[in-house]
């Protein structure tokens, strides 16, 4: 045997006996199929009830007086013509009248006297014109406080229209002033929503966007009412106070049904509207290179790197780097590099 079929022979025996090297680990993973959706992003954001002011009515006195009785209550519902205060009209108020009912008499007797002489020819047509002018005077400073009532003991305010009690300004035994405000009225179906804005949010809306309400206690409660409608208005002008941008939103009629004034509500407007593929929240993964998700090929898997355009409780919702119908892996994700043989686990 020559020294070059030696060496050959010896080489192959060296190969025979070195050690079978470890075939790659085998991870059972779990899978979700990837699915095209919409995607509606959502602003978040919170509020208070309150009445709509365009449909508040005041109820005011008409002439100066005391309150002698009170008939309602704030919050209670009452309907037109209730009676709400009773007022007994004031001395210096009866005076008044009582000097307007002298100065028409006056006036009278004095136009007679000018009449009688004017027939005489002893005054003139100017005289009698001036005279006449007098109690017409008279007489319309008297009708104008008689239609006011200023010429009886005691007035009654009653309400206007149907409506709810807002607020009531006075009690028993006050002392108030005419044209005083006395009672808000408000319609109770009738309702608007104040929402508020990060003046960054607020840029991005605009009025007749889309928008949920509903009660903050919705989540305890499922009979709670939730109004889907749009936005009516948006502020220009800051809240001082909470430096925000209030948006209104108006409940008008059968939307205001199971809302009640000052209640805290929470909202959702829709800012964005696009397609997207959607897949489970545990599919993803943040690398230092960005988010990526694993998808499984040929009984591999392959790292896929993927741009988020929004996420719910369950579910994050992709632009691209995903088509839908694909396998995305969503466990056994620990340690899992590109390129390893996976096995998925059927439920």
């Amino acid at each position: 045997m020559s020294k070059r079929s030696i060496v050959a022979l010896s080489i192959l025996l060296l190969a025979g006996m070195r050690p079978a090297l470890a075939a790659d680990p085998v991870i059972q993973v779990q899978t979700a199929t990837a699915e095209a959706d919409t995607y509606n992003e959502d602003l978040k954001v919170f509020g208070q009830v309150l009445p709509n002011p365009k449909e508040i009515v005041t109820v005011s006195t008409v002439v100066a007086g005391r309150v002698t009785r009170i008939n309602v209550y704030p919050g209670e519902r009452i309907v037109k013509g209730a009676e709400v205060v009773r007022i007994e009209t004031a001395p210096d108020t009866e005076s008044q009248v009582a000097q307007s009912e002298n100065a028409v008499r006056y006036a009278t007797e004095a136009l007679a006297h000018v009449q009688k002489l004017f027939r005489e020819k002893l005054a003139t047509r100017d005289q009698l014109a001036a005279v006449q002018r007098d109690l017409d005077d008279a007489r319309s400073k008297l009708e104008a406080l008689s239609a006011i009532g200023a010429n009886k003991e005691a007035q009654t305010l009653s309400a206007p229209s149907d409506g709810l009690v807002l607020s009531l300004g006075v009690k028993v035994g006050d002392q108030v002033a005419a044209r005083q405000a006395i009672a808000d009225l408000m319609n109770p179906s009738s309702l608007i929503v104040e929402l508020g804005l990060e003046p960054g949010d607020a840029s991005r809306l605009v009025v007749g966007d889309p928008v949920s309400v509903q009660p903050i206690e919705a989540l305890e409660n499922s009979k709670a009412p939730r109004i889907d409608t749009a936005i009516s208005s948006i502020s220009g002008i800051l809240d001082p106070q909470t430096l925000l941008v209030p948006a209104t939103v108006l409940l008008d009629g059968a939307a205001s049904n199971g809302f009640f004034v000052n209640q805290k509500v929470r909202g959702a407007i829709r800012v964005s509207k696009q397609s997207a593929i959607r897949v489970p929240r545990d599919a993803l993964v943040y690398e230092g290179s960005g988010p990526v998700v694993f998808v499984t090929s040929d009984g591999k898997a392959e790292k896929r790197t993927v741009e988020v355009v929004g996420m719910t409780d369950r579910y994050i919702y992709l632009s691209d780097g995903l088509r839908a119908g694909e396998s995305v892996i969503t466990g056994g994700l620990i340690g899992l590099a590109d390129g390893a043989q996976v096995k998925v686990e059927r439920p």
